[in-house]
């Protein structure tokens, strides 16, 4: 069995199985829809450590409305996020690791979410309340565009040599 160190090899025919926009849709809006579900996740679970106060939510309505919206604005940000991972991955022939990037975008996320809520519950004031999903995008492509492999494309991979 012969092995590459410098990169995984693919037949044209691996290439063309997995659909290109089914990529897009799991690492953009997918990404996006879950990190907007985890900031507010975060959000309600330090609202309800602080005794539920008046100024982070309106009660459960509001709780209901922050994961609407969050969830659809985050899926319209990811088409974004997704088209951009799509670009790289066509134009530097590296192949984005999708479990990787969901995994490390979700992880910094909640981080990141839990730190600003934190701050804002103490000054009881509500700042910019983006940053958590911006700081995961970053560093998420970020991530994403490290963990990448390089592929070679053959026209047939031949395991039994």
């Amino acid at each position: 069995m012969k092995s590459s160190t410098s990169a995984h090899k693919y037949s044209k025919s691996m290439l063309v199985d997995w659909n290109p926009i089914m990529r897009f849709i799991f690492l953009g809006p997918f990404t996006g829809a879950f990190l907007g579900l985890t900031q507010v996740a975060v959000a309600v679970v330090i609202w309800v450590l602080h005794d539920r106060p008046d100024f982070y939510f309106r009660g459960a309505q509001g709780v209901v409305l922050s994961f609407f919206i969050f969830t659809v604005g985050g899926g319209m940000a990811g088409c974004v996020y997704g088209g951009i991972l799509l670009l790289f991955e066509r134009f530097s022939r590296r192949r984005i690791r999708p479990l990787i990037t969901l995994g490390l975008t979700l992880g910094l996320a909640a981080m990141s979410a839990a730190l600003i809520v934190i701050v804002e519950f103490r000054q009881e004031k509500i700042g910019w309340i983006l940053a958590p999903q911006i700081s995961a995008f970053v560093f998420g492509l970020l991530a994403s565009l490290l963990s990448s492999v390089h592929y070679e494309i053959e026209d047939d991979v031949d395991d039994s040599a």
